[in-house]
């Protein structure tokens, strides 16, 4: 079962984590955020991947040096 998201524009992201059964969601959306739970992986912000040491501070999450 596709858990629901209130915004619209989030479904293919749900749909694109179902399908390529990710072990995790890194995004700013706040939607996404409310879910954690109901989504059943962890759902991050980027400052968190920085925080655990999981991502470099120059970096961004599609791995390019900003």
């Amino acid at each position: 079962m596709t858990p629901s998201c209130p915004d619209p524009k989030d479904w293919y992201l749900l749909d694109l984590l179902i399908t390529s059964e990710a072990d995790a969601i890194v995004s700013k959306d706040a939607h996404l955020g409310q879910m954690r739970t109901k989504l059943g992986v962890p759902v991050y912000e980027p400052k968190e991947l920085i925080r655990l040491g999981l991502l470099g501070s120059g970096e961004s999450v599609d791995g390019h040096v900003r």
